[in-house]
């Protein structure tokens, strides 16, 4: 099963153990929402998670993603969903008590407390990197075709405010972005 553990940060203990209650799922994406205390998690499965069924056709083998908001104070399932295939990290915006993520070429905007879709916008169906913008929203950014890096700013509303690219020689893998606000943009990879 798909499992997280809960560690002691004084002594490395485990504190709980939660699995996904599928026997053929792993577990990939972790995010917070520290003003709610909701951890989201994510990861892959071939069956269904908390009761909820795969849907669509995540690749030719069946495979599909979920993610799951769990109540930290008592560890209960708020809420679990099925996507095609998550293919960004999660991103939580405390301030509009949303989750961001890309499905299977799509942005989305969820509700952090219900699980539910507020918008979805139709993007290319490609791998992504995604940061919280200071001023609300998120920052999608992806290495385009000839490896330099995109990124796109939208709005609280699904609305795309602007975009730069950030141009390079040799190859680079990208792994995290951090928006300081003013236009300033921490940029690591390999």
């Amino acid at each position: 099963r798909g499992f997280q553990l809960k560690v002691n940060n004084s002594d490395g203990s485990v504190i709980k153990a939660y699995t996904t209650g599928s026997y053929n799922s792993g577990g990939e994406l972790i995010s917070i929402d520290q003003t709610r205390n909701i951890a989201y998690v994510g990861g892959y499965t071939f069956g269904s998670v908390n009761g909820v069924s795969t849907i669509g056709d995540g690749d030719p083998a069946g495979a599909n993603k979920y993610l799951i908001a769990r109540n930290e104070t008592n560890g209960s399932t708020l809420w679990t969903r099925m996507e095609n295939w998550i293919r960004s990290n999660v991103v939580v915006q405390e301030s509009e008590d949303a989750v961001y993520f890309v499905d299977k070429g799509n942005l989305e905007k969820i509700s952090g407390s219900t699980g539910q879709q507020i918008w979805s916008k139709q993007i290319d169906n490609s791998n992504y990197v995604l940061s919280t913008a200071q001023e609300g929203g998120v920052l999608l950014a992806r290495q385009s075709y000839n490896n330099d890096i995109l990124i796109k700013h939208f709005d609280q509303n699904g609305s795309e405010q602007n975009s730069q690219t950030i141009k390079h020689t040799g190859d680079f893998s990208l792994e995290s972005i951090i928006d300081q606000g003013k236009g300033i943009l921490l940029v690591s990879g390999t």
